[in-house]
């Protein structure tokens, strides 16, 4: 075997891993090359001295209320990027209908204004009907100012004029 091969398994080698024929290989490289020994020895030795950590014992309620905090802090956490992502969303419309409003702003304030040509009406009005004795104002004077009128103010007129 070659010292790539040994060094890619000398960790399940260790672990005690391999089969019977990996193993005897590896120890017969291990015999003839210096550098791979050392590197055995080195892992060897980590393996040892992790095998002599002692790992305390805990009851039952210990993990019941570790569990308990921890769970507590990650529900916090996904409340908080829950409100995290609505006010962004939030934000995110708002800006989108303050740039709306504002351009529609600037749009009507600065639109140059399309002249409207009011077509001219000629109206016949008999002279029985409409008379300048009966109206406070010229009956030609009426036609122009008629359609400016607002509903109330036409109704005022003829009230004025059936009195």
């Amino acid at each position: 075997m070659k010292c790539e091969e040994i060094k890619n398994k000398i960790i399940e080698f260790v672990d005690g891993g391999l089969s019977d024929v990996e193993r005897t290989d590896i120890e017969k490289h291990l015999n003839e090359c210096h550098r791979c020994r050392e590197e055995f020895e080195s892992i060897k030795m980590i393996f040892s001295s992790a095998k002599q950590i002692k790992v305390p014992v805990y009851d039952e309620t210990f993990w019941n209320s570790r569990y308990n905090t921890i769970f507590e802090k990650a529900q916090r956490r996904v409340q908080r990027e829950h409100f995290t992502r609505r006010m962004r969303l939030g934000f995110g419309l708002l800006g989108i209908f303050l740039m709306i409003f504002t351009s529609r702003a600037y749009y009507h304030k600065y639109r140059t204004p399309v002249p409207v040509n009011v077509p001219e009406i000629s109206y016949y009005v008999p002279e029985e009907v409409l008379s300048e004795k009966t109206l406070p104002i010229s009956v030609n004077d009426l036609k122009r100012v008629v359609d400016f009128l607002e509903p109330e103010e036409h109704m005022m007129i003829l009230a004025e004029y059936l009195r």
